[in-house]
């Protein structure tokens, strides 16, 4: 007579706390630990920003334990967690971390030498031509 022994695949566990490792003005990028000596199928990210009505927005099927989080506001605190899934289901969500966003880069001024071109207006006539500005200091 045979006896089988069935091991049950329990949840997975809550991976380790995400660590941010870099932050620009629209993404943040985290590394975390698996957490699990079992396998893990795949992990799931949720993020939101600082505020009172905002919603988990979710990234699923992340196959590595490294993810940057793009499409992000500027200047804004964000609070990410990451929840491991197996064949039975997904597990709870890790400790969240928080991280800021950086602030927009400021477009660039024009160079203060520089050629325009515009329309010169003389004795009522229209002119074409070009006007040419250059830097009055060294």
């Amino acid at each position: 007579r045979r006896r089988w022994l069935a091991h049950a695949l329990p949840l997975p566990k809550p991976p380790g706390t995400p660590v941010v490792t870099e932050t620009t003005a629209t993404s943040i990028t985290i590394i975390w630990d698996s957490g699990n000596p079992e396998p893990v199928s795949h992990y799931i990210i949720q993020y939101r920003a600082k505020s009172p009505e905002s919603k988990f927005e979710t990234v699923e099927s992340i196959t590595t334990t490294r993810y940057s989080i793009g499409g992000l506001s500027s200047n804004t605190d964000y609070e990410i967690r990451v929840s491991a899934y197996n064949t039975i289901g997904q597990g709870p969500p890790s400790e969240p971390v928080e991280a800021r966003t950086g602030e927009q880069a400021p477009a660039s001024p024009p160079p203060k030498d520089s050629l325009a071109f515009g329309n010169v207006v003389k004795n009522n006539r229209l002119a074409i031509g070009n006007v040419c500005f250059q830097s009055l200091q060294d």
